[in-house]
């Protein structure tokens, strides 16, 4: 039997939102070098020029500052989707008639 997606047999497992292992050991290698290593760290990198420098900090800035997951705006609306929702803007034909036509008028134009 498929087990259903965020349900669990084991009600003494990890209790929601806890860390696991590999962050727990994550966030004390971070502490090391925030704590311990940070002087010695930002005396090395002011000894860096130029590139060098931006190198080493946007590699190391990776592990404690995730990237941001790139998105697209998907802006194409199928006829049947646009045409309910233009009737429930313009619940007049006349008035959608008149947008269709403006549509149009900019869509050449732009």
């Amino acid at each position: 039997m498929a087990h259903q997606k965020g349900v669990t047999n084991n009600p003494n497992g990890r209790p929601s939102g806890s860390k696991n292992k590999k962050s727990k050991e994550w966030e004390t290698l971070g502490e090391a070098i925030r704590d311990r290593h940070a002087k010695r760290f930002n005396d090395e990198l002011d000894n860096l020029e130029g590139r060098e420098f931006i190198k080493a900090y946007t590699n190391i800035i990776n592990y404690f500052k995730p990237r941001l997951q790139s998105t697209s705006l998907d802006t194409k609306i199928n006829y049947d989707e646009q045409k309910r929702m233009l009737r429930s803007i313009f619940p007049d034909k006349l008035e959608i008639e008149q947008y269709k036509e403006e549509y149009k008028k900019h869509k050449t134009e732009g």
